[in-house]
């Protein structure tokens, strides 16, 4: 019963149905990234503390020239090379920062469009000092937002 709905919305809304096998698709994927670099990370950093896990990783599950090179990490300095081969290798922080920012950021771009562009269509905001009380609690609230996403 439950198969045939699926196959009903399925054929319903093929569109639909593509974008979400594509979006979970690329998720997956993007947690595979994620995991398999934290992963490296892990085994690089526990192989070169303790010699034995050393010796015994390097023979059976790595090739010794793939454990000399370091994953990469944040760099303090800016270097662009660096800082885009740590990120590449965590699209799932990417992708769940720019959906923090977004979160956070999506109520205040409404409340600036419906304060400043539809109520000044609908002339309710006539007086300026209105207008500069509304900017001001704009800005207090941007700078709240900004300073709460770090």
């Amino acid at each position: 019963m439950a198969t045939q709905t699926l196959f009903a919305a399925l054929q319903r809304r093929p569109f639909l149905s593509a974008s979400f096998s594509a979006l979970a698709a690329s998720v997956a994927y993007a947690s595979y990234t994620e995991e398999k670099a934290e992963y490296k990370e892990t085994c690089y950093y526990q192989i070169n503390t303790n010699s034995s896990i050393r010796n015994s990783f390097q023979r059976f599950i790595f090739d010794t020239s793939s454990t000399t090179a370091p994953p990469p990490k944040l760099p303090r300095n800016y270097d662009r090379d660096e800082i885009e081969a740590y990120w590449s290798s965590r699209p799932r922080t990417v992708i769940e920062r720019l959906i923090n920012i977004l979160i956070e950021l999506t109520p205040l771009l409404g409340a600036y469009v419906f304060d400043f562009k539809l109520k000044e269509k609908q002339n309710e905001i006539s007086d300026g000092t209105n207008k500069t009380i509304l900017q001001r609690e704009h800005a207090i609230a941007l700078r709240e937002a900004l300073t709460r996403l770090g």
